[in-house]
């Protein structure tokens, strides 16, 4: 067990950041950055789709156009937007901002001991979890990970794929839902409204 408590951390730390090789980012690089991550994600997105239309043959065009958000760019820059507002209280330490972006059942989850203790963090509720994430991305000089594409389950809930150096990460890194016409970091299992 005390092997799994510092296992896991490091497994995330792994899966959800990454160690930049970079100290400090000019405002010029970050926003190539940025643009560079939004084409990347555009055009996985577009892979994706033609992969996910392929592999499945929809009966009726009418019902799979239901299900996607009407407009997908728009709708992926939201995303995208919030994981770098994410980012910016990650940095700042602002833990009431970062919660605002949270769905009412992350903040549950994340705010029970046990399921943190079982998922090997050193927190106790969802504060000290918001605060080891800020010291860990400190102490570890660690950066957000390039997203390499967002892809839509339905118009209200969609999967944040990064990369992990060259190649797409194989499981998503952020779940997002809609709630009421807005975006939130949400768990897996939660459907938006």
């Amino acid at each position: 067990m005390k092997h799994a408590c510092v296992f896991l951390p490091l497994l995330y730390l792994l899966f959800y950041g990454c160690i930049s090789e970079r100290a400090v980012l000019t405002d010029e690089s970050k926003k190539d950055n940025h643009q560079q991550g939004l084409l990347k994600a555009e055009k996985h997105a577009e892979e994706g789709r033609a992969k996910s239309a392929e592999a499945e043959k929809p009966k009726e065009d009418i019902a799979l156009t239901e299900q996607k958000p009407e407009d997908e760019k728009k709708e992926t820059v939201s995303i995208v937007n919030i994981i770098e507002e994410l980012e910016e209280c990650y940095k700042d330490g602002n833990f009431e901002k970062w919660k605002s972006f949270l769905t009412q059942r992350y903040k549950e989850r994340h705010n029970d001991p046990q399921y943190l203790e079982a998922e090997g963090w050193d927190a106790v509720d969802v504060e000290s979890f918001f605060h080891l994430l800020v010291d860990t991305r400190k102490t570890e000089n660690i950066n957000a990970l390039s997203i390499s594409r967002v892809e839509f389950l339905n118009k209200n809930k969609a999967l944040v794929y990064v990369f992990f150096g060259d190649e797409e990460f194989p499981e998503p890194q952020h779940t997002f839902v809609r709630i009421h016409g807005k975006w939130y970091k949400g768990l897996r299992e939660e459907e938006g409204e």
